[in-house]
């Protein structure tokens, strides 16, 4: 119930705790998650059972065989184990037997609970007992974090300067602009992230012996994309995608605490500049022991204000000796095609997520491998289509081979678009290609728990990113003519309105006042203003619209109810006459502006009232834009002619102010603009496969550098050849993902540069050739389709080894040429 604004908190904790109790004590399941008989998991709803609903009086109790009924008999607990509640109890505690029900009371009447006070082997903790902190601007006004879009951290540094052994703990989001920092003691470093705004803003601080404010400085330009990818239990890929010319630093931290019998330790490193690929940095980490789960935290070394992100991981059970892609042994490209290694134990329980919102399920045994090497919650989702609104994180996921998988969202109330109004319509997206595309899977959604569930899809053995978003599902067009109701509150532009159509329609008509309004994606571009004067569609009105094809409209959801600055600070108001003097004559209509260090934050009109002119002006706070702080000097203009007298800003009422000429006027000069007409060429290589010959005597592969600058030495690549592919492949699809027979070329430095031009013919045991990762085993069946993939896979890029212009200028592939054999 945590997180939803309309719910009673005050037994929140206290009740999850006596249910998370029934876990750890008892042994007994979720009775709210069960299995289908297709093996999916799903929601249920087992009557009475405390592990059902622990906020339902109805729900107080551990089942027995009679009350074991309906949806109990789906429950993870029956599926896999086969027994009720207390069936599990007697299991482990065989001395404990269930009693009859009393009628009450249900509340203690002394105080019979023992407190425990004291940790750490008796020595007294020395955490903050109210650990709330302020939020505030470089200003000193506060910074109202909205729910959800703020994150905190504690970084535990044992009282020494050295990070590698510091350790992390994930506080949650602030409300407002408090942060609890539950567990924070002196000396410890509490950093804050604020997502609100399209700038970051971080705040981090050395906690003293009291709660103290944290200074939110905005961070414009900082926003690292920050990808980890296991290579073993022991070893991580770290890449990092920013612009910076500060050094890059990458710390491992791990989530659980300190021990008595176990050391904190932590990896630090350097992050390295990622030949050929701007703005991109990374680092193999070697870690000091396994590591299930944890955080890496990125920071850009002498930054002022300071640069950091952080993100978490969880490390699945799936190193397998097994398998034969992005094998070590490719020779020569061990960073580009990197090695998972076996010796990584099954932990044969579904896998978590580090902040918990999502679970992975192995659908065939819900205790068993899921295959699963990571699962990484990212800082931002990549871009979404404009109809879906994103519920909470988005996750990363990659798998060391394909089982049949579920995976589950638990999400915030908070989270959901406008409350429960549209939670109805929440799915599970998936994107195979990082965010390029994304796919609708058919989702399961409790709301009463808030549990969305998804199978995940066998395309590239589930790898790709996740995420829960919302939706409005329009009933399906049909070929032709359709009457169509727009079902949204806010009036939306077109084609924007009706983007998830694609190409898949025509002409959309709205009668009104005896006219046909229309809006045609066809018309030429030269005539689109004059014909389509359909601008957008409203609510409640009714359309036609003809589809070329059957297809379900998806439509965004309406623009939030509340503002996203309801938790601003009000403006300061101005008001008065509009005085004449000398060369000045206001007139009505005229601009008023209120500068604030030459930056506009406000405007308003001349106005008559009474015959005067007049004007009202609303000076905005300084809420992370630079704008009003007590006493702070307002400029105003009327039509870019300076008032004179500069205010200071108040907002504790309404100022009375009139607007008059300064003694001077500001030169004004026009300036010439000049426009090139030339388009700058992108200076990139291309690689294309310019011809496939396969005949008895071999194989012969002839690719080119079509681009405008060479393949740098710095650059080798793959070349793989897919015999019969299961379907056409895709950057990082190396053959054996795809075929049962296939060829592996590396084009090492030897070979390289590749000027613009020049070409480079491949064969079969040439000295490129590499046999250890081929398998081809002669002139394959008539009518057979070769393909051959030239830069085929980076395994810490989405591209390859070699940027090339089509993946600068985001234009079609072409590194993929296919033939069919006929002999």
């Amino acid at each position: 119930r945590f997180g939803d604004p309309d719910s009673d908190l005050g037994e929140d904790w206290s009740r999850a705790f006596a249910h998370e109790l029934g876990h750890f004590l008892f042994f007994l399941t979720d009775n709210y998650i069960g299995i289908d008989e297709q093996g999916n998991i799903i929601s249920t709803d087992c009557v009475g059972s405390f592990m059902t609903d622990i906020y339902n009086e109805d729900y107080s109790e551990f089942l027995e065989e009679t009350g074991w009924v309906g949806d109990c008999l789906d429950t993870v607990a029956e599926q896999i184990t086969g027994r009720n509640d207390w069936e599990t109890v007697n299991q482990y505690w065989p001395w404990l037997e269930p009693v009859p029900l009393t009628g009450g009371p249900n509340i203690l009447p002394f105080g019979v609970t023992t407190v425990i006070t004291q940790a750490n082997g008796g020595q007294p903790s020395n955490t903050l007992p109210v650990p709330f902190f302020s939020l505030r601007n470089p200003n000193g006004n506060p910074i109202p974090v909205r729910d959800g879009q703020g994150r905190g951290y504690i970084f535990k540094n044992q009282e020494t300067a050295t990070l590698t052994d510091d350790y992390l703990i994930d506080v949650g989001t602030p409300r407002g602009d408090q942060m609890q920092a539950r567990g924070v003691a002196p000396g410890d470093r509490l950093c804050i992230y604020d997502f609100t705004a399209a700038t970051i803003s971080l705040g981090c601080l050395t906690v003293g012996d009291v709660e103290g404010t944290v200074v939110m400085e905005p961070l414009p330009g900082w926003n690292p994309q920050i990808l980890v990818s296991a290579q073993s239990s022991v070893t991580l890929a770290i890449t990092v995608t920013q612009a910076t010319s500060l050094p890059l630093k990458v710390q491992v931290l791990p989530s659980a605490g300190l021990t008595d019998t176990f050391p904190i330790l932590s990896t630090v490193a350097d992050l390295t500049a990622v030949p050929g690929q701007a703005n991109t940095y990374a680092q193999v980490v070697n870690l000091p022991y396994p590591a299930a789960n944890g955080h890496v935290r990125v920071w850009a070394e002498g930054a002022d204000p300071i640069q950091e992100a952080v993100t978490s991981f969880q490390l699945g059970e799936g190193f397998d000796a097994n398998r034969s892609g992005f094998n070590a042994n490719r020779s020569g490209f061990n960073a580009n095609r990197s090695g998972f290694n076996a010796n990584r134990s099954g932990f044969n329980a579904p896998i978590a997520s580090g902040d918990g919102s999502v679970k992975i399920y192995n659908v065939e045994d819900v205790f068993a491998d899921t295959g699963t090497l990571s699962l990484q919650a990212l800082n931002e989702t990549p871009t979404l289509p404009s109809w879906l609104s994103p519920v909470g994180k988005a996750y990363r996921f990659e798998s060391s081979k394909y089982f049949p998988r579920t995976i589950a969202f638990e999400y915030l109330q908070t989270a959901v678009p406008q409350g429960t109004t549209f939670e109805h319509t929440l799915r599970v997206y998936y994107s195979p290609d990082n965010g390029q595309t994304w796919v609708r899977l058919q989702s399961e959604v409790d709301i009463g728990h808030n549990l969305a569930t998804a199978e995940m899809p066998i395309t590239q053995e589930g790898e790709g990113i996740y995420v829960l978003a919302a939706t409005i599902e329009m009933p399906a067009l049909e070929l032709g003519w359709n009457l169509f109701a727009y079902p949204v509150t806010s009036a939306r532009a077109l084609p924007l309105a009706v983007e998830s159509l694609g190409t898949n329609y025509t002409s959309i008509y709205h009668a009104k006042g005896g006219q046909w309004l229309l809006y045609d994606r066809t018309v030429r571009a030269e005539f689109a203003e004059y014909v389509n004067d359909l601008q957008s569609l409203e609510f409640g009105k009714t359309y036609w619209i003809y589809a070329t094809t059957t297809i379900t409209p998806y439509i965004g959801l309406p623009e939030n109810q509340t503002p996203p600055d309801v938790n601003a600070l009000p403006p300061a108001t101005y008001y008065g006459r509009v005085l004449a003097g000398a060369g000045f004559t206001p007139t009505d209509g005229m601009t008023v502006r209120a500068l604030i260090n030459n930056q506009v934050c406000g405007s308003a009109m001349v106005e008559t009232l009474n015959n005067e002119l007049i004007y009202k002006i609303q000076v905005t706070a300084d809420n992370g834009n630079g704008c009003g702080v007590k006493d702070k000097p307002i400029t105003f203009t009327v039509d870019g002619v300076e008032m004179y007298d500069q205010l200071g800003w108040s907002n504790h009422q309404a100022n009375y102010h009139n607007l008059g000429i300064t003694s001077t006027f500001g030169n004004v000069a026009y300036l010439p603009v000049i426009n090139g007409g030339a388009t700058a060429q992108t200076i990139a290589p291309d690689l294309v496969v310019k011809s496939i010959m396969i005949d008895p005597r071999g194989i012969e592969v002839l690719i080119t550098n079509q681009g405008t600058a060479a393949v740098a030495q710095t650059n080798a690549f793959w070349v793989d050849l897919y015999v019969d592919p299961s379907r056409t492949p895709t950057p990082n699809d190396i053959w054996e993902f795809l075929s049962e027979e296939g060829v592996v070329w590396g084009v090492e430095a030897s070979a390289l540069p590749l000027a613009p031009g020049e070409s480079l013919l491949l064969t079969l045991n040439d000295d490129y050739y590499v046999d250890a990762l081929s398998n081809y085993s002669g002139v394959p069946p008539s009518d057979t389709p070769i393909f051959v993939q030239v830069d085929s896979a980076h395994a810490g890029t989405t591209y390859g080894a070699v940027l090339e212009t089509h993946e600068i200028d985001n234009t079609a592939y072409n590194n993929i040429y296919v033939v069919v054999y006929n002999p």
